[in-house]
């Protein structure tokens, strides 16, 4: 099973809280399933319907397995968060930071 969410500037969330990104979970069951490749297209193709230059992404860094299905289109890593003392809290201690620019057409 997988579920994503998407919002855009302006748009709500299905519990009607104001929108600002793609929150997208890949549960074990969905996994080696092509869920995450066709959520992943998704939010790409919204995107860049609405106008977007840039999908930007954040991977717990000892995910290599989404790791690898964000650089797969394309993805580039441009930075690490440390979450520091939060870490306790969220379970993990780093986030990379995935951009990938959609500005120019694919050739």
């Amino acid at each position: 099973m997988a579920a994503a969410t998407f919002n855009a500037a302006g748009a709500q969330c299905p519990a009607g809280h104001p929108a600002n990104g793609w929150h997208l979970r890949r549960y074990h069951t969905g996994r080696g399933k092509g869920a995450g490749s066709a959520l992943l297209a998704a939010i790409i193709d919204t995107a860049k319907t609405n106008g977007l230059t840039k999908v930007t992404l954040d991977v717990i860094d000892s995910n290599r397995r989404t790791k690898a299905l964000y650089e797969w289109p394309g993805f580039q890593q441009t930075g690490t968060e440390n979450l520091g003392p939060l870490r306790h809290i969220f379970g993990f201690a780093k986030a990379d930071k995935m951009v990938l620019d959609i500005s120019q057409p694919e050739e």
